[in-house]
């Protein structure tokens, strides 16, 4: 079962001015998507004519994404791409070099996608929902719901005046 993945470059933020140089990518940001097919199998075929499959293995996806700073240390008349040249496989190189590796599938984000979906894939083989033979319980209740006596009003005691008796006697 094959796994597919696409590796979108999306925006890219430059340095107006860096040295000599003008208009230097800085930062790019990308995502990237990976997904596998459902497999299916026939099991039948019906009234019709019309094969009748059913899902062995269902599709999975997965999506993740970054941005990668690069690093202007060094920067020379050789190494500087003009912002006008660059294009999204010059990008795709870069994130390549920043990792030490040489081929999209290598690159993190699109090895850990591959390796989710991977995973997902041999998981479900270890858990096949299926269906257990027997009936499930069913039945008539006689129940009747008896809701609960509304609840009493509080109502307040009349006030009460009180008098002060501590007061002294004059003789």
């Amino acid at each position: 079962m094959a796994i597919n993945y696409t590796f979108n470059i999306g925006s890219v933020k430059k340095r107006l001015i860096e040295g000599e140089f003008s208009n230097v990518i800085i930062e790019a940001s990308f995502s990237v998507s990976a997904s596998s097919d459902a497999v299916t199998e026939v099991t039948g075929v019906d009234e019709g004519g019309n094969e009748i499959t059913c899902v062995v293995t269902p599709s999975f996806s997965y999506s993740c994404g970054g941005t990668k700073t690069f690093s202007v240390d060094g920067l020379s008349a050789d190494s500087f791409v003009d912002f006008d040249s660059v294009t999204k496989d010059t990008i795709v190189q870069w994130l390549l070099a920043e990792e030490g590796v040489s081929s999209v599938e290598e690159f993190s984000y699109v090895k850990s996608s591959i390796q989710n979906i991977a995973q997902r894939i041999y998981e479900y083989g270890l858990e096949v929902p299926d269906q257990v033979a027997g009936d499930n319980p069913a039945g008539a209740s006689e129940y009747v719901y008896i809701p609960p006596a509304p609840a009493e009003e509080v109502t307040s005691a009349p006030e009460e005046e009180v008098v002060d008796t501590t007061a002294e006697t004059v003789a």
